[in-house]
C-alpha cells in the first residue's frame, strides 16, 4: 500500500525514475504495478463472470466455479447479482479519490457523500441481500457511514479554503 501511494505521489511529481535505479526497486515497483493492475481487473471481471451466467446462477456448476461471487445476494435480476460488483468498484473509487484529491480535502469528501447517498437509495429500491434481516443490517450499516459523513463535514469546514465558503 506504501509503495502504491508513492506511486501516486511519483505520477504527481513526475519522478518516476526514482522507482526504477536500483534492482530492489524496480522490483518492488513492479510488483506494485502488478498489484494495482490486479485490483483494477478483478472487479471488472466479477461482472463479466456474473453478466455471463446470469440465467444459470443458482445452477450447481456454476454456484461452485463462481458462486463466492454472489453468495447470500439475490440472483433472478442483474442489478441485485452485481452487489459485489458495484461493492469493489465503490471501495476502489474510494481509494482512487483519496489518492488522487489529496488537496482538495472538500471535494474528496462531497465525492465520498454521494458514494454514500447513493448506496442507502440502492440497498432501499432493490434490496439485493438475500434476507430481509441482512438488508436491514446492510441498510443501518450504511445509515450509519451517512450520518458519520455528515457530522465529519462539520469538522471539515474548518479545512475548506476561503475561497470556496461563500
Amino acid at each position: 500500500m506504501i509503495n502504491t501511494l508513492a506511486l501516486i505521489h511519483a505520477y504527481h511529481t513526475g519522478t518516476f525514475a526514482l522507482f526504477f535505479s536500483s534492482i530492489t526497486d524496480a522490483t518492488c515497483s513492479v510488483i506494485t504495478i502488478f498489484h494495482v493492475i490486479t485490483l483494477l481487473a478483478f472487479p471488472v471481471w466479477t461482472y463479466l463472470k456474473i453478466r455471463k451466467n446470469l440465467g444459470k446462477l443458482d445452477t450447481a456448476p456454476v454456484r461452485k466455479d463462481i458462486g463466492f461471487l454472489y453468495e447470500g445476494i439475490k440472483t433472478k435480476k442483474s442489478i441485485t447479482a452485481n452487489y459485489t460488483f458495484f461493492f469493489l468498484m465503490r471501495r476502489l473509487m474510494t481509494m482512487t479519490i483519496i489518492c488522487l484529491l489529496t488537496d482538495t480535502p472538500i471535494l474528496q469528501f462531497i465525492i465520498l457523500l454521494v458514494f454514500s447517498k447513493a448506496n442507502v437509495i440502492y440497498l432501499l429500491t432493490y434490496k439485493p441481500l438475500a434476507t430481509k434481516r441482512e438488508n436491514r443490517i446492510e441498510f443501518f450499516n450504511e445509515l450509519c457511514i451517512l450520518f458519520n459523513s455528515h457530522l465529519n463535514n462539520i469538522f471539515l469546514n474548518a479545512a475548506i479554503p476561503y475561497k470556496f465558503r461563500d
